[in-house]
């Protein structure tokens, strides 16, 4: 059984449009419901490899316009940009470890 086909089946189906999308928890339901046996963390890498497949708030869509593109876009960007800041804060929190100066490869001297 081929996931990626199933959801990009179910998504051209009935989730066209950002209005449409569908929740992550409803397709992985759909999933089981066509004798998948898919795990969450599973069915979400899929969804990674396929560009087509855009998420926001509400879900899973196919997009019908450059608008919704754009704004599933900027929904990852909040994530990734979110994610930045929660790893220049841990950063910051032990600055033993981090100094400014990148830290430099050891250099091999000459044996002979």
């Amino acid at each position: 059984m081929n996931i990626s086909r199933l959801i990009l089946r179910k998504l051209r189906q009935e989730h066209i449009g950002k209005d449409n999308a569908i929740k992550r928890k409803d397709l992985l339901s759909w999933l089981h419901e066509q004798g998948a046996e898919i795990e969450d963390r599973e069915m979400r890498a899929t969804v990674k490899t396929m560009p087509i497949i855009c998420a926001c708030e509400q879900g899973y869509f196919i997009a019908q316009s450059h608008n919704e593109v754009e704004y599933s876009i900027r929904y990852f960007h909040k994530k990734a940009m979110s994610l930045l800041k929660y790893v220049g804060d841990k950063k910051r929190a032990y600055p033993q470890f981090y100094s400014e100066d990148p830290p430099r490869e050891p250099i091999q001297e000459e044996l002979f």
